[in-house]
């Protein structure tokens, strides 16, 4: 399987789903987020001393040496990894980083909507699960990774922000304080590890007048509560909400819907998408929803920046 073009139309909610096996059980990821499947050779493993526990370590794919991630010892500590004859590379492009993950076998692809895929219950999101939803098809569940936040406990956040500061993005703070925190916003990710830290550098640069949401569904139910209260007063929706932060993959309703759902009811509302994939055809997804900005959420040290250039204070 090699990198893929998106196919499918924008805003529809849809999505496909490449399972995987662990053991028994199956998991999902976003099938544009997958590189390659390859079968598992030993033979291109490289070992590096001092790696993090869950990385078996370097295999040479691709004409390049990457961590190899043993998924299910990551998932699964405390518990001895299951045994299969035939395990398989996944290889994976998330947040302009490739990464390669171990795994027991690959189903096949699954084309389903968000609506297909529930929020976790309670216990999972508590318990650092690392599941992001549950997608019910004939026959079994397959539980959608994180593989954000698995990248992020492994590697780190290696975004340029955490690396080497705000790198001029906040450089007028001081003078924007006042009116950043006068600027109305609503925020929706369903990785629980990336709504906090998106909520951290929110407040960090004073855009502290903001709500937090975990799927496109809450956030789009808000404001349409938000919608009526305004109707009802007989304002301006921008004095309730100027500016929407939105993920792009989420149970329930995804980002790209959401933004288009906004856009063609208050188009005056600024909507910014993040996403964990970069390339063209999703800058493309992101336009044909009218989105007013978007960014890779390796780039995230420049969502102030551009926030700044879309908020203005309404009264």
């Amino acid at each position: 399987m090699e990198e893929q073009e998106i196919l499918l139309e924008s805003g529809t909610n849809e999505l496909e789903i490449l399972e995987l096996m662990l053991g028994n059980q199956s998991y999902g990821i976003n099938a544009l987020k997958v590189l390659k499947i390859a079968q598992y050779d030993e033979s291109q493993i490289t070992l590096v001393p001092k790696l993090h526990p869950s990385i078996i370590g370097n295999i040479r794919i691709l004409e390049k040496s990457i961590p190899l991630v043993h998924l299910q010892k990551h998932l699964y500590e405390d518990q001895p990894p299951s045994e299969t004859e035939r395990p398989i590379v996944l290889l994976t492009k998330i947040n302009s980083a490739v990464n390669a993950f171990l795994v027991d076998g690959f189903r096949r692809i699954h084309r389903v909507y968000w609506t297909d895929i529930q929020p976790p219950p309670m216990s999972l999101s508590m318990s650092g699960s690392e599941v992001t939803g549950i997608a019910t098809l004939p026959g079994r569940d397959i539980l959608m990774l994180d593989f954000e936040s698995i990248i992020t406990t492994i590697f780190g956040d290696m975004s340029p922000n955490r690396r080497s500061g705000n790198r001029g993005a906040d450089a007028d703070a001081d003078a924007r304080k006042s009116e950043r925190g006068r600027i109305k916003l609503l925020l929706a990710d369903d990785s629980i590890v990336i709504r906090e830290g998106i909520a951290e550098k929110l407040e960090e640069a004073q855009y502290t007048n903001h709500r937090v949401y975990t799927n496109g569904q809450e956030l789009y139910e808000a404001y349409l509560e938000i919608k009526r209260e305004a109707e009802k007063a007989q304002k301006p929706i921008t004095d309730y909400v100027q500016i929407v932060v939105t993920d792009i993959e989420m149970p329930v309703m995804d980002g790209l819907t959401l933004c288009k759902k906004i856009k063609e009811s208050s188009p005056e509302i600024t909507v910014i998408i993040l996403s964990s994939m970069v390339n063209e055809q999703m800058e493309i997804r992101c336009r044909d929803v009218h989105a007013d900005g978007s960014l890779a959420k390796s780039e995230i040290y420049k969502l102030i920046g551009l926030m700044d250039q879309f908020g203005t204070v309404h009264h």
